[in-house]
C-alpha cells in the first residue's frame, strides 16, 4: 500500500514539473518583432480597405442600378404624359373641326333667311305700288331683319368664345358640351328669325290675294217665232 501512494506521489510530481516546463517553454518563446507586428498591422488595414472598397462598389452598383431604374420609369411617365397630350389635342382638334362645320351650317340657314327676307320685301314693293298700306307688314320685316342681324352677330362673336373654351377647360369633353350649347343658342336664334318672317309671309300672302270678279256671261239672242 505504501508503494502505490509512493508511485501515485511521483507521478504527481513528475506532472508538476512537465506542467512548469511547459509554461516555462511558453514563456520563453520569441515575441515577434516589430518589423511582424507592422507587417500584421497592414495586412489587417489592407483587410479592412479591401472591405471598404467592395462596400462602395456595391453601393455604386445599387445606385446605378437605381438611377437607371429611375431613368426608365421617368421615360414611361413621359410617354404616357406626351401620348396624352397628343389624345387630348386630337380632341381639341375634333372641336375645332366641329365648330367649323356648324358655323358653315349656322351661314348657308342665315343665307336662306337673308333671301326669303329680300324676296319678302319685293313682294311688299308690289303690293306697296298696287296703293295698299303695307307700313305695318314692312315694321315686322324690319323686326325680322333685327333677329337675323343679332344671330350674325352672335355667330361672328362666337369664334373667339370657342377658343377661350378650349383654352379654359381643362376637360376637353365638357369643352366640347359648351361649344355645342353656343352652337345651339345661335340655331335657336335663327329658329325664332324664320318663324317670324314666315308669320309674315303668311300674312302677306293673305294680303295679296285679289279678290275675284264676277263672271260675265253673253246674254242668249231669242230666235223669232214663226208666224201662223
Amino acid at each position: 500500500m505504501k508503494k502505490i501512494y509512493t508511485a501515485v506521489s511521483v507521478f504527481g510530481i513528475l506532472g508538476s514539473l512537465a506542467l512548469a516546463n511547459f509554461a516555462l517553454a511558453d514563456d520563453t518563446s520569441p515575441a515577434p518583432s516589430s518589423s511582424v507586428r507592422q507587417d500584421q498591422k497592414q495586412e489587417r488595414k489592407n483587410k479592412a480597405e479591401g472591405r471598404i472598397q467592395k462596400a462602395k462598389e456595391r453601393a455604386d452598383q445599387e445606385k446605378a442600378r437605381m438611377e437607371e431604374k429611375t431613368a426608365k420609369v421617368k421615360e414611361k411617365i413621359e410617354e404616357r404624359k406626351a401620348k396624352e397630350q397628343e389624345k387630348m389635342q386630337r380632341m381639341v382638334d375634333n372641336v375645332r373641326k366641329f365648330w367649323g362645320d356648324m358655323v358653315r351650317r349656322l351661314e348657308q340657314l342665315l343665307k336662306n333667311e337673308d333671301r326669303m327676307v329680300s324676296g319678302l320685301s319685293d313682294k311688299l314693293d308690289r303690293i306697296a305700288s298696287k296703293g295698299k298700306d303695307v307700313t305695318a307688314f314692312r315694321k315686322q320685316l324690319d323686326d325680322v331683319k333685327k333677329l337675323l342681324a343679332d344671330a350674325k352677330s352672335a355667330l361672328k362673336d362666337a369664334g373667339s368664345k370657342v377658343e377661350s373654351i378650349l383654352k379654359t377647360e381643362k376637360d376637353v369633353k365638357v369643352a366640347r358640351e359648351k361649344v355645342r350649347d353656343l352652337e345651339k343658342g345661335i340655331r335657336d336664334q335663327i329658329k325664332v328669325a324664320h318663324r317670324a318672317l314666315e308669320d309674315v309671309r303668311k300674312a302677306v300672302g293673305g294680303l295679296n290675294k285679289e279678290e275675284p270678279k264676277p263672271s260675265t256671261s253673253p246674254t242668249p239672242t231669242l230666235s223669232p217665232k214663226p208666224t201662223p
